[in-house]
Parts: structure tokens; C-alpha cells; sequence
């Protein structure tokens, strides 16, 4: 397999669109800005980029969504938001130099901006709504735009134009952009919001501005397009550049949350003569204090670690929380880490739970957390593959990854000398759900291109589906078409297959770490309702060339035809050159 690599273009650090040593999948540094718009709807926390002949990438921040019902990850926006009323009483840049509260509903027309000295300015209508037809904004003041707040306790606050504090540009220092709350009964966002940092351009030390905080608070359902609170980018032609910190959007609801366009929380870019450092990653945090009923987002989710040419930034948290429905994945969602010359970032993590109430786990897309790579011409280790753990506690919840659905957490590729980062740690759980895999489980180790290299381990998966004990497991299915691989990387010193070292497999569970891949259905032995192993199609885990070992494997459960064994179906397990084989042990 051949993974992208950074490399280095004019004394500056680019980074090719794959494998996670980019900023998103759907943006280049090589377009008309440090910070181009995306290609499709994302929800991004990505870390910010550094490029310069030395500099930091940041790690990317944080991505959290409780829902009461499902959550839903979807290629194609929701529809049917409410359209905005007509009528309302019309308000002017004079009526908003103090707060204004009013019984009925409010209306903005044309650019109104807001004045006074004060940090906030806040427009209330008490008894209807309020309805951004046209552009409201935010005073500007010295090194801050002034930050407004809408309440419509009763009504339903519509923005079909703009709500913009974000920070003006400056030579030096940028402006930091103003904080942005709405509370009220519904929430409809089919314009815009900025909140982002303001940037910073020049000969000089730059600095660019932070952005301001975003919150949203409805007793019913929220509609929400673009919203952007990333980070200033920092430009300096003889000096070093600092981005701008991203903020935090903080969505609450007791109805549904619909996400039709981007939300663009990024770390600020920046780019400098002299050093880089990128601003730090804002986060998106969903139902943390009121879940929605339901969730569908119809964007990609981005959590990539910056690059950056000293260091990389890591990949971000994803903490998912589905309650009464199925986590559903069509899109892609990406942690991975950043690339370096020096010190590529390790993927993130990827938390998720489903149920009690209800629900299963489906794949039709691609989750990725790969190990950030490191770029050719030092020596440095690649980054480690993502940690990856989902729950079901619903009774009947399975997992079905179809055809088209893909896990991938493989390591990054090293440089020189140097150790590619280990495959990732896959552990999925349910209590009775029966599964089925149609598509591909991967976490290969990195590969290490260069002479003298080390490949990356192998990674992990195991699946359990009985955690009630009850000996009533559901079954776990590998369809013809299904594939897992989790297979050492090749280099100098081929990476291994996780395996004990010996004959046969790991004593289990007291080292269940040295089993590549470990498929329990059975928690009582000999009970005939316990849940069927069946590998129709592949599990590979090979040892990396050179001289890698193979990794061991093991199934836990019955057979179809209701035998208390287990047989390994199509598996390679091969160790490459002097490297032994991996064993089977079916149970």
C-alpha cells in the first residue's frame, strides 16, 4: 500500500490530500489561501498549520454530540428548514447603540451594526421573534469586535442573512472576534455566522486574532448552516507568525439538530519567515447539557492534527453519544494526525456509545485515524495509529459495516532511521446484537520507505458480544466481501503481526494485547445459544517485509451448525523471510 507523503516545496511544508498528513481532506495549502474554504460541508476542529522552515502544527480540538435519539453522519444536507416570516418592526444602527428589548418581533434589514462601548450589545423581543434578514453586526472597538446576544424566549430566532463579530484584519496584531449567543424557543440559521479571529499580515513579528465563542440554547429544534469561528492566519514576510486560537460552538436543544453547511472551528494557519505557530483548534460541543431529540449532520467531521515542519499535531478527540437510536456513519470522519519533518502527531481518539434505550452502530462510509507521516530527509518516527472503542448497551444492537464501509487506523510512515507508528486499537462491544462486516476493518503498521527503517506493528481489533454474561452472544458474521488487515508495515526491519512470541496464542484474556485479532461470542462454554463465528471472507495479518512476524488470532464461539468450536475460515497469517507465522486457536 503506498501512503502519501509531506514533502517540503520552497523552504515550506505542504501536505498532500491523504492518509491524514493534511489539514482536512477537503482543503489544500497550495490554493489562493492558508485557509480555503471546504470542498463539501465540514464540521472541523482541525488543528491549525504551520509553514515555515521551522514551526508547530496544533493538535485539533475536540468534537462532542450527545442525542437522546440517533445520531445520523450524512452526505446530503437535511431539508425542510422554516422560512423566516415576513413583517416585524425594523431596527437601525441608532437602536442598537444601547440594549434593546421590545414585545414584538424584531427585524434587521440591510447591514445594521451595533454601537456603544459595551463588550455585548443584546436585542430582545419578549413576545415574538427575531429575524436577521440582513447583515447584523458587531461594533468594532480597538483589538476586539463587540459580541451580541439574541433572546426570543417565545419565538424563534431566524438568521437568513448574516450575524457577523468576527475580528477585523490588521499589520501586527489581529482582532480577536466577538462572542455570539441566541437563545429562544427554535433556532433557524439558513445564513451565516462569524465569530472568526481577524487576520495578521506584514514584515513584522505577526500575530493573528482569536476567534469568539458561539452558543446556541433552543426549548425546541435547531437549523444551523454556516458557522465560522476559526482562528486569524498570521502572515509575516521577514518575522516569525502566530494563528489565531479557534473558539467553541455549544449547541443545546430539546428538539431535533439539523447541520445542512460547514462549521468551521480550525486553529489559524500561519505562515512565517522566521517561526511558525499555528493557533489552537476551537471545539464543536452537541447536547453536552440538553441532548437533542435527534442529530443529523450533513457534513463530513474533520479532526486532523496540524502539520507543521518541528512538530505535528495530534488528532482530536470524537466523543459520540447516541441514546435512544442508531450512530450512523455515510460520510467520512477523519482524526488523524499531522505530518512533520520532525515529529509527526499521533491519530486521536474515537469514543462511542449507543443506546440504552435503542440502536445499533452502521457503516457506509470511512472513519480514519491514521498516524501522521513523517517527510523525507531527517530521521524521525511516524505517529501512531487512533484508539477506537465503541459500546452498545441497547439489548439487540449490532454492527453492520457494509460493503462501501471502512475503518481505517494505520500508522504513519517514518523517515531515515526511524520507527513507522503501530497500527491502531480497535475494541467494539455489544450485549446479544448479531453483526456483520461487508466491507474492510484496517490498522497496519506504517512503513519505513528509507534504509535503515523499522515498519510499525500491526494493529488490534477485538469484538465481543455478550458483555451481559448470559451466554446468549450475538453472532458475529465476516461476509464474502469483508475484510480485516491488520498486518505489520514493511521497512529495513519489517513490523510484526501482535502475537506472543512463541507457539500457539496469548493465554486469554490475561494477554489479550498479543492477539491481532480476537472475536469472542462466548461467555459460558458448551451453551448452545452462544453467538456464531463465521469468517467467509479474509482476516489478514502478515508480517511486514523484512523478516516480520505474523500475528495470532482467535474466535471465541459456535459454528453454525450449533458445534461449541470455532474454525479460522481464510486467514494469512504468513511471517515474511525469518519471520514466523501467526497462530490460530478457535474455541
Amino acid at each position: 500500500m503506498v501512503r502519501a507523503r509531506a514533502i517540503m516545496f520552497c523552504g515550506l511544508l505542504l501536505v498532500p490530500v491523504a492518509c491524514g498528513n493534511h489539514h482536512s481532506d477537503d482543503s489544500t495549502l497550495t490554493g489562493p489561501g492558508l485557509l480555503p474554504d471546504f470542498k463539501e460541508p465540514t464540521a472541523s476542529v482541525g488543528g491549525g498549520v504551520a509553514l515555515a522552515n521551522a514551526g508547530t502544527g496544533t493538535a485539533a480540538g475536540s468534537l462532542s454530540i450527545t442525542s437522546r435519539g440517533g445520531i445520523a453522519l450524512s452526505t446530503s444536507a437535511p431539508a425542510g428548514a422554516p422560512a423566516a416570516p415576513s413583517g416585524g418592526a425594523a431596527v437601525s444602527d441608532a437602536d442598537l447603540s444601547a440594549d434593546l428589548s421590545r414585545a414584538e418581533t424584531i427585524r434587521i434589514d440591510g447591514t445594521v451594526t451595533a454601537g456603544g462601548s459595551d463588550a455585548v450589545r443584546t436585542l430582545t423581543s419578549t413576545g415574538g421573534d427575531i429575524i436577521i434578514a440582513g447583515d447584523l453586526r458587531g461594533a468594532r472597538a480597538m483589538g476586539a469586535t463587540q459580541g451580541l446576544t439574541l433572546n426570543a424566549p417565545a419565538g424563534t430566532v431566524y438568521v437568513v442573512g448574516s450575524i457577523d463579530t468576527s475580528g477585523e484584519a490588521a499589520e501586527g496584531t489581529g482582532n480577536a472576534g466577538g462572542a455570539i449567543t441566541i437563545a429562544a424557543r427554535s433556532v433557524v440559521v439558513t445564513g451565516r455566522i462569524e465569530a472568526a479571529g481577524g487576520d495578521a499580515s506584514g514584515d513584522g513579528a505577526m500575530t493573528a486574532g482569536a476567534a469568539g465563542a458561539v452558543r446556541i440554547t433552543a426549548g425546541g429544534d435547531v437549523w444551523l448552516a454556516r458557522v465560522s469561528l476559526h482562528g486569524g492566519v498570521a502572515k509575516s514576510a521577514r518575522d516569525a507568525a502566530t494563528g489565531g486560537a479557534g473558539a467553541t460552538l455549544t449547541v443545546d436543544a430539546d428538539g431535533a439538530l439539523n447541520v445542512t453547511d460547514s462549521i468551521d472551528a480550525r486553529g489559524g494557519p500561519a505562515s512565517g519567515a522566521g517561526n511558525a505557530s499555528a493557533g489552537a483548534a476551537g471545539g464543536i460541543a452537541i447536547g453536552q447539557t440538553a441532548p437533542p431529540s435527534q442529530v443529523v449532520m450533513g457534513t463530513r467531521l474533520d479532526l486532523v492534527g496540524g502539520a507543521g515542519p518541528d512538530v505535528g499535531g495530534a488528532g482530536g478527540p470524537l466523543v459520540l453519544s447516541a441514546r435512544g437510536g442508531d450512530l450512523r456513519f455515510e460520510s467520512t470522519v477523519d482524526f488523524s494526525g499531522g505530518g512533520s519533518h520532525a515529529a509527526p502527531g499521533n491519530a486521536g481518539t474515537f469514543e462511542a456509545t449507543v443506546g440504552p434505550d435503542a440502536g445499533g452502530f452502521v457503516v457506509t462510509g470511512r472513519i480514519v485515524g491514521n498516524g501522521g507521516s513523517a517527510e523525507p530527509g531527517g530521521t524521525a518516527n511516524g505517529g501512531t495509529g487512533a484508539r477506537l472503542r465503541v459500546q452498545i448497551t441497547s439489548q439487540t444492537g449490532g454492527y453492520t459495516f457494509e460493503q462501501t464501509g471502512e475503518i481505517q487506523l494505520d500508522g504513519g510512515a517514518s523517515s531515515g532511521s526511524g520507527t513507522a507508528g503501530g497500527g491502531g486499537d480497535m475494541e467494539m462491544v455489544c450485549v446479544d446484537g448479531n453483526s456483520a462486516l461487508y466491507g474492510k476493518l484496517q490498522a497496519l503498521g506504517g512503513e519505513a520507505p528509507e534504509a535503515g527503517g523499522v515498519g510499525g506493528q500491526g494493529g488490534i481489533l477485538h469484538i465481543w458480544t455478550d458483555t451481559n454474561h448470559n451466554g446468549i452472544g450475538g453472532e458475529f458474521v465476516i461476509q464474502p466481501s469483508g475484510v480485516i488487515d491488520v498486518s505489520g508495515g514493511s521497512g529495513s526491519i519489517g513490523g510484526s503481526g501482535r502475537n506472543n512470541g512463541g507457539e500457539g496464542v496469548a493465554l486469554f484474556p490475561v494477554h489479550m494485547e498479543q492477539l491481532s485479532v480476537l472475536i469472542d461470542t462466548e461467555t459460558i462454554g458448551g451453551n448452545s445459544k452462544d453467538g456464531v463465528v463465521e469468517n467467509l471472507g479474509v482476516i489478514i495479518s502478515r508480517g511486514g517485509a523484512a523478516n516480520g512476524a505474523g500475528g495470532d488470532v482467535m474466535f471465541h464461539g459456535r459454528m453454525r451448525t450449533g458445534e461449541d468450536k470455532t474454525v479460522s475460515g481464510h486467514t494469512e497469517q504468513q511471517g515474511h523471510g525469518t519471520g514466523p507465522h501467526g497462530d490460530f486457536a478457535g474455541e
